[in-house]
């Protein structure tokens, strides 16, 4: 019975892992392809050439995150005569996606392509359960993918295959720090300090009004403290051993770390109910001096300071050095990546404008900042201003700008200009984004297909720790207590099960 459970879980959540889009019947679907193979042309003539592409994804990935139809409809246009391929987008709020692509699948009407997340931790799965097709024989015949991408690619294959196009390069996580109150607090903090330097340098901030650290409510930034101590919060290969990296002595002394952190108020107390806009907004007002944050939000800071009137600059803390020398930024390496279903009818199509849109300066520029005239105007000194429809339907020149710093394809020259202040600090972001790539710590993927085990009951493991780890570090749970229950529980899953199963 458990275990016919269990299956029944992974099912539900199976469907739920990728970004979402809009819930169409069986019918829709099929009456909407055949529409498109039988699109009017302008001057009224039926035109077969054009493929149509159901695309779902959410925002700001597809023209800064603008929902208005009419610009929608402008975008399609421009696509369809850059590259010959009609889109037709589909977008939901994070809020919602997850529920709504269930529905959709359920009824066994895939999207044509759409965004997984977590794609490290959850591609390789639906890979071997047959909903992702493969773009190796694309990528081979491509004049655009070069050793950079490649090497994008390499960080997550399944059984020596690509499946995916990553949404933005290499994603890792620093802690910022408001130069502000350093100065205030005579906080004395290299880019990579020990350990205990951070822990005594930022008790300096206790009870001066400001939270020494800002957390979102996510466990998955644990790892930042986890590398410090030599620590892998998941399943991952040691010595070419797979192990259980959650139940060790490294992560169990990350843990002692955070509890102290959290118990003297350096850590929010009350971070496991902050969501990232919180956060970030916590830091941009100077309720708190640190957060944990993506490397490309620098800019995102210097802009919401300012906005906010509490301007100052920020200072990147890249790695914490534990005990052992170890240590580095959170790296979440590929976190969306875009995707074909392998229900797509035009895959041909659907590679050419993922590759466009993604991998090519012109289209990844298009899909960031949308249309000039459109979504945007340019002033007298090319600085971007959004249009009211744009700025009504979710467009903001904070998305464009994050989204051009992590862009794969760099964008050195958009045509536009940012606010002056955010011009100046352009250099200190470049130097931010190499030096994050130059200090991330590990990533692992589980090899799928190999446990069928393990994929049966991913979700449930990850829960399970992150539930652990939460209760510990906010003093609801002993390390003790804790690690007998996930013994316990490791136990109760057949773990060591699992394991075998990897190390075949």
């Amino acid at each position: 019975m458990k275990k016919f459970f269990l299956l029944i879980l992974l099912t539900i959540y199976s469907l739920t892992i990728f970004t979402g889009c809009n819930s169409e019947t069986s019918k829709s679907k099929i009456e909407s392809k055949e529409s498109s193979k039988n699109s009017k042309s302008k001057n009224g003539s039926i035109d077969t050439e054009i493929p149509e592409i159901e695309y779902c994804f959410t925002a700001p990935i597809f023209s800064g995150g603008a929902t208005d139809p009419e610009l929608d409809k402008k975008m399609v246009e421009k696509i369809e005569k850059e590259i010959g391929v009609r889109i037709k987008p589909k977008r939901l709020p994070k809020a919602e996606y997850k529920e709504r692509l269930a529905r959709l699948l359920a009824s066994g009407d895939a999207p044509d392509i759409y965004t997984v997340q977590q794609a490290m931790k959850f591609l390789p799965s639906y890979v071997v359960q047959g909903n992702i097709l493969s773009i190796d024989k694309y990528i081979q015949k491509s004049k655009i993918v070069n050793d950079k991408i490649n090497g994008l690619f390499d960080l997550l294959k399944v059984d020596g295959e690509t499946y995916h196009i990553p949404t933005s390069n290499l994603k890792v996580k620093s802690l910022f720090l408001r130069q502000d109150l350093v100065e205030e607090y005579g906080i004395n903090l290299s880019q990579t300090p020990t350990t205990e330097e951070f822990y005594t340098e930022m008790k300096k901030a206790i009870g001066k009004g400001s939270i020494p650290i800002t957390l979102s409510k996510w466990i998955d930034n644990f790892q930042f403290f986890y590398n410090s101590f030599g620590g892998y919060g998941d399943i991952h290969q040691k010595d070419g051993i797979f192990i259980d990296g959650f139940n060790t002595p490294e992560v169990k002394s990350a843990l002692e770390y955070i509890v102290k952190l959290y118990k003297e108020g350096i850590i929010d107390k009350e971070f496991i109910n902050v969501e990232n806009s919180v956060m970030r907004e916590n830091l941009s007002t100077k309720k708190a001096a640190s957060s944990l944050d993506y490397y490309y939000n620098y800019l995102f800071y210097i802009n919401t300071s300012k906005v906010a009137e509490k301007p100052t600059d920020f200072t990147a803390i890249y790695k914490l050095i534990g005990p052992n020398n170890n240590g580095g930024g959170l790296n979440e390496a590929i976190q969306d990546a875009d995707v074909i279903s392998t229900s797509c009818k035009n895959p041909d199509a659907a590679y050419k404008y993922l590759e466009w849109s993604l991998l090519t300066e012109k289209g990844r520029l298009l899909s960031i900042a949308g249309l000039e005239n459109s979504h945007y105007t340019l002033d007298d000194n090319k600085k971007i201003i959004p249009s009211d429809s744009a700025i009504n339907s979710n467009y903001t020149v904070d998305s464009v700008l994050s989204q051009i710093v992590s862009s794969i394809p760099k964008i050195s020259n958009p045509g536009f200009k940012f606010e002056d202040h955010l011009e100046k600090a352009m250099d200190k972001q470049n130097l931010i984004t190499n030096d994050s790539a130059k200090y991330a710590g590990p990533n692992f993927s589980v090899p799928a297909g190999k446990s069928p085990l393990y994929d049966n009951l991913i979700l449930e493991i990850k829960e399970k720790r992150e539930s652990i780890a939460r209760n510990i570090a906010v003093g609801n749970q002993s390390i003790e207590d804790g690690f007998n229950e996930y013994t316990e529980y490791w136990e109760s899953i057949n773990g060591e099960e699992i394991l075998k199963e990897l190390n075949k």
